[in-house]
């Protein structure tokens, strides 16, 4: 059962005691419970979590109602935030920025960075937000080894997986060999010709998004080659496969759908609100349209998975009470 559900559960119950009507809205109410790790007072203010996720000292909670006002709430919950992401209490943080001088001027230096961060990243729109957060890492400087592993190779040998037109998309495992000094987008170029090839005659002939509009992903992981004039050895992903003796494999997928996965809007072009493909174009689909858009509502918690999976915090930003308006955590 989820907090949300089990807070309504208890507000049904209420409903039929006297003086219901002076509790006022159940949004003024957290539950709290003692958890297991500091064996303090915790507020739980993610609702979407379940009762049996909790690590509490004890498998007992209350409602308590933490303010009257929405801004005060507003501001607790974002100092949950924090306390959860750095494991530090905003209090511990607050008390020692008042004992030491440089603790508070520290803060408020790593909070002009992060707001100057988030300036830069947002003047450049969605598409370097999402190169901040995925790129994949470059190293141009070639070692020894690494040099001496590319003279003893006639090409640069990838393999890319792509999907065809045919219904259910069925995936291909294509392998090239390309000039050893060959960029990102004249990769993207031939994979995009080997694909075209690949679904003519068997499926008919589809019009192609421009290579222009696609990314290189680094296979089973969330990075993407983003920078079209570098060359693939200057990736470190690229140079770990050759000095392992591994092919490297790299999958394309539309600029627009990694901008979809991470909550970005969509690419703007002259003349439109927002960028989308001509209607009149069948694209062949990228590798993530065929796991489908999923149940966009469902939430898991952390405790029940079993596979691997990684978090990206954007930003996270000081909310110091009494001095500011509440700033937001991402």
């Amino acid at each position: 059962m989820s907090l949300s559900s089990l807070k309504a559960y208890l507000w049904t119950l209420a409903s039929k005691e006297p003086f219901y009507e002076c509790l006022g809205p159940p949004s003024d109410y957290v539950l709290q419970g003692i958890s297991a790790l500091t064996a303090e007072g915790e507020y739980f203010y993610n609702e979407n979590c379940t009762f049996s996720g909790l690590q509490l000292m004890l498998p007992l909670m209350r409602l308590e109602k933490v303010a009257d006002d929405s801004q005060t709430i507003e501001q607790n919950k974002q100092n949950a935030m924090i306390a959860k992401i750095s494991t530090i209490s905003q209090a511990d943080l607050n008390a020692a920025a008042e004992a030491r001088s440089e603790v508070a001027w520290t803060r408020q230096r790593l909070l002009s960075m992060a707001d100057a961060n988030v300036t830069r990243l947002n003047a450049g729109g969605p598409v370097a937000v999402a190169h901040y957060l995925t790129a994949a890492a470059q190293q141009p400087k070639l070692t020894t080894s690494l040099q001496r592993c590319l003279r003893h190779i006639p090409h640069l040998t990838i393999s890319a997986i792509c999907v065809d037109c045919s219904d259910p998309p069925q995936q291909h495992l294509l392998a090239l060999n390309l000039p050893k000094e060959v960029t990102v987008a004249s990769a993207i170029k031939e994979i995009v010709d080997a694909q075209t090839r690949l679904v003519k005659g068997e499926v008919g002939c589809h019009d192609l998004d421009p290579a222009s509009k696609y990314l290189l992903k680094v296979c089973c992981s969330q990075e993407y080659l983003f920078d079209p004039e570098s060359a693939l050895i200057h990736y470190m992903y690229v140079q770990e496969c050759l000095e392992k003796g591994e092919i490297p494999r790299l999958t394309p997928v539309l600029l627009e759908d990694v901008l979809d996965c991470l909550g970005l809007p969509p690419l703007e072009t002259p003349g439109t609100t927002e960028y989308r493909p001509a209607t009149t174009l069948t694209h062949l689909p990228s590798v993530i349209e065929l796991h489908g858009e999923g149940d966009v509502e469902a939430t898991t918690d952390v405790w029940d998975l079993r596979d691997y999976f990684s978090l990206t915090v954007r930003s996270a930003q000081k909310s110091a009470v009494g001095v500011d308006a509440p700033t937001r955590v991402t």
